[in-house]
């Protein structure tokens, strides 16, 4: 997704032959135009570690979820194949994936599949390569996930939130087949996924820039580091965490001088730094956490506008950028048979602080049957047949979120 900064996202995987079926809750720690220890600059003004390090003070879910000090596995997606021109044009980041051949580490720790072996399962293309985690993907679309105007890195806007969902849950099985005791029920641990790096492809390795700095060899460290803390608690990550986010400010002379080869596991015994969290939030973390951002309620509006649920219509305000363009999408243009006007565009873009007369009965109609069309392809796109969408919906009153738990009972 575009967007930057801290989004908790909640998401039900089916069972399948790499996983069982289960609901999980990820924070995606998202910084634009950054990387793992990286800023975005104008994009975003924190790394992804910066991110990580906020979301441990500032999210109470997460707060929750770590105060414990639980074991953390770790998964690196591959850096290899990650765009579509990749195929067209020849691997877009090669130095990135060149240098991580120097870490054995971190390449036993990448995924065995990229990108585009997920948006091959999407197209459903003949000559893909099969891995059994992805072709538990019930998401197609001929066009793939990529394509937007304009922009060759991210997922276009139209499929984004349900590509970044479908890449969570190939990564959720992907872990567990690489860590079985994942998939317990008395599991407590947890899964970090390293996804960054790209972005330092044309930052110096072997000398500093104007500034001081050499990203690329720094990520590549910083990752190295992260992965050789597979296995530990949670409060030795913190604490790397803070090392890294403190050292990157400093110039970066010692790590151009690290030899990234030479970082290796480490076991107990080579007991790393740990920091734990406090064992309650603080009072101001609790009053922040009462604060709905702007974000949020505009997700909430998106959801009572089309039925989605709150959790998707999130994900698809945080890919288009605000409400106003998220109505714009094709996903909520209504197709309008002739002579009927404009009604149900209004009905669509209608917000909550604009008055309006009330609607008349025709209107109210056209809305709620798009409302309802618009429901039963939501439930298509998650891989439930047209009959048990529609008989699922009527079931539900139209009401999208009973609709999806009622299908996932049966």
């Amino acid at each position: 997704h575009k967007a930057s900064g801290i989004h908790l996202h909640r998401l039900r995987d089916d069972e399948t032959s790499a996983a069982p079926a289960g609901s999980f809750l990820s924070c995606l720690c998202i910084a634009s135009g950054g990387a793992l220890v990286m800023s975005g600059g104008d994009y975003c003004p924190h790394s992804a570690v910066a991110l990580a390090m906020k979301a441990t003070r500032a999210e109470p879910a997460v707060h929750q979820e770590l105060v414990a000090d639980p074991k953390v596995r770790v998964l690196v997606l591959r850096a290899a194949m990650s765009t579509a021109k990749c195929r067209s044009h020849g691997e877009q980041f090669p130095k990135i994936v060149q240098e991580r051949l120097q870490s054995q580490l971190i390449k036993s720790l990448e995924t065995p599949w990229s990108v585009c072996d997920l948006e091959d399962v999407i197209m459903q293309r003949a000559d893909r390569s099969h891995f059994p985690e992805l072709e538990a993907c019930q998401l197609r679309n001929a066009q793939g996930i990529y394509g937007q105007k304009g922009d060759d890195l991210h997922f276009r806007k139209d499929i984004a939130v349900a590509a970044g969902d479908e890449l969570l849950k190939a990564l959720r099985r992907t872990a567990i087949q690489r860590y079985p005791e994942m998939a317990s029920k008395d599991n407590k641990s947890v899964l970090l996924v390293l996804a960054a790096g790209w972005n330092t492809e044309e930052g110096q390795y072997d000398c500093l820039d104007s500034d001081g700095h050499c990203w690329r060899k720094t990520e590549l460290v910083a990752l190295a580091d992260l992965c050789a803390l597979n296995g530990h608690p949670f409060s030795c990550f913190h604490a790397k965490f803070e090392q890294l986010h403190s050292s990157c400010k400093e110039e970066h002379i010692p790590y151009i001088f690290q030899d990234v080869g030479s970082i290796h596991a480490l076991s107990a015994t080579d007991n790393p730094p740990k920091k734990s969290l406090p064992s309650r939030p603080s009072q101001q973390l609790l009053d922040w956490s009462r604060k709905r951002p702007r974000e949020a309620t505009q997700a909430e509006e998106l959801a009572e506008i089309t039925g989605l649920p709150v959790d998707t219509a999130e994900g698809i305000i945080a890919a288009a950028g605000g409400l106003s363009e998220a109505l714009k999408l094709p996903m909520f243009q209504p197709h309008i048979s002739q002579g009927q006007g404009s009604q149900g565009s209004q009905a669509v873009g209608r917000t909550s602080d604009q008055v309006e007369p009330s609607p008349s009965v025709s209107e109210s109609s056209n809305f709620a049957n798009f409302a309802k069309s618009k429901a039963v392809e939501e439930l298509l796109s998650m891989g439930f047949s047209r009959p048990a969408a529609e008989s699922a919906l009527q079931c539900a009153n139209g009401n999208l979120s009973q609709a999806v738990e009622a299908l996932l009972s049966t």
